[in-house]
């Protein structure tokens, strides 16, 4: 695999838009292996203390994904400040992968050794080429640390192209439109997130190493690495199993769930066939296109009002991440994948369905995200009331959270409608038609 030329502009905003897939597929990937991770001993093969340490590892995978979404929003920066925009889009899985040897495809699987491996290697592969650690991964081609090496290199190429032929500036993207800590309420650091404005060089500098040292060394914010973190996952997980051969951390969870098979991509797939399983995978993915949507709105913001921000930053980032897209992605791991005796369970597609675009006119954008909230909302509590009306053991289980879903849900749509002040324009609408 070559790695990209970059000489123009245009090259460095596709380059950037390839790492920002790589870094978003790879938090998807680590969100599915966590949530796959049994957390009760009536699941079967675990103990009270061995749950402990599961609890554990699964707290440091979301961390870690918790970090690669700060990435993503650094790469998002680097986009803006150059006149792109931050880029969520990315090939539903499995799909072929670039920079990550010496596997081809990203793929959904459950936590395992060899998926903790998998991981392992994408954060050496973070590593710069010809640093300490290179040689941990022996792989012949090219890779994320080298794709961000190239960007880097880019980044000084382009401006000095720019400068000396007197035909622009690099930066040209306004700083007020790039997403820092302050936009999220938070101080640098706090939750183990630092996103911060780049508009220059030395910042493009700061942005790059930042990402890449998250995965090859230790930062300010976590004494080891994520690839050493991995690491020690590995070896708890091998003493656990020397101790206890039977030991099973992960729930029976099929490897790429998806809900509209692909004729191109038969490999390693599983389809959702139980009607039920298929409507919570269908919801979650709606959900999670919703989401994906507040967040490019809120990463490539321009003309929108303090309060319009806060008030999506309240809806998208912990609300919708943690009250709606964590805890449908659990309910999923316990659902039947199949209508028959088959025990393998699903888990979140993290699929796209269709084009994902928005309204540059900010009032149509918040029309059109309030009206896939209510959706969502509804679509909720039809599938509650399919979980009621059945008696299987599963069901009986999910049915409480999936309840609890749909009250955060509805509370989530009020607040946002009182955010945007979305009622008041509704009622003036109405009003002008029926004059």
């Amino acid at each position: 695999m070559a790695l990209p030329t970059i000489e123009t502009r245009e090259d460095l905003i596709y380059a950037l838009s390839q790492a920002a897939e790589l870094e978003h597929g790879i938090i998807c990937q680590y969100l599915f292996a966590a949530f796959s991770l049994k957390s009760h001993v009536d699941e079967g093969k675990v103990t009270w203390a061995q749950l402990e340490c599961i609890r554990e590892w699964k707290a440091a995978i979301l961390l870690m994904a918790r970090q690669e979404m700060e990435h993503l929003g650094l790469v998002g920066n680097l986009l803006t400040a150059i006149g792109g925009t931050p880029h969520f889009r990315r090939p539903n899985f499995p799909h072929p992968t670039l920079y990550c040897p010496p596997y081809p495809t990203f793929e959904l699987q459950p936590f395992c050794a060899a998926t903790i491996q998998r991981f392992a290697c994408f954060e050496q592969l973070h590593r710069p080429a010809g640093s300490p650690a290179g040689n941990l991964v022996s792989n012949p081609g090219a890779t994320i640390g080298m794709l961000y090496q190239v960007i880097k290199q880019g980044f000084e190429a382009v401006s000095a192209t720019l400068q000396r032929d007197k035909s622009g500036v690099l930066f040209i993207g306004p700083d007020d439109a790039q997403t820092v800590n302050r936009h999220l309420g938070l101080p640098p650091g706090h939750f183990d997130v630092d996103l911060f404005a780049v508009h220059d060089l030395p910042s493009v500098g700061r942005a790059i190493d930042h990402i890449i040292e998250a995965g090859a060394s230790p930062t300010p914010h976590a004494k080891v690495s994520h690839a050493e973190r991995f690491a020690q996952i590995l070896d708890e997980l091998e003493h656990m199993r020397c101790d206890h051969p039977d030991v099973d951390p992960a729930r029976p969870v099929a490897p790429n769930p998806v809900t509209r098979p692909s004729h191109e991509t038969t490999a390693n797939i599983t389809p959702v066939t139980h009607p039920v399983t298929l409507q919570a995978v269908a919801l979650f993915n709606m959900a999670y296109e919703t989401m994906i949507l507040m967040l490019t709105r809120f990463y490539a913001h321009a003309d929108d009002t303090p309060d319009e921000l806060e008030g999506l930053m309240k809806t998208a980032f912990f609300p919708m991440m943690t009250a709606v897209i964590r805890p449908l992605g659990e309910i999923l791991t316990h659902m039947p994948v199949h209508d028959h005796a088959s025990m393998a369970t699903a888990g979140p597609a993290f699929e796209f369905q269709g084009d994902l675009s928005l309204h540059p006119f900010r009032r149509s954008a918040w029309t059109l995200l309030y009206e896939r909230l209510r959706a969502i909302a509804t679509s909720c509590g039809n599938l509650c009331l399919l979980i009621e009306a059945s008696c299987m053991p599963w069901a009986v289980k999910v049915q409480p959270r999936l309840a609890f879903l749909q009250e955060n849900l509805e509370r989530l749509v009020s607040n946002f409608e009182r955010y945007m002040h979305l009622k008041r324009e509704y009622g003036e609408l109405l009003l002008r038609r029926l004059l």
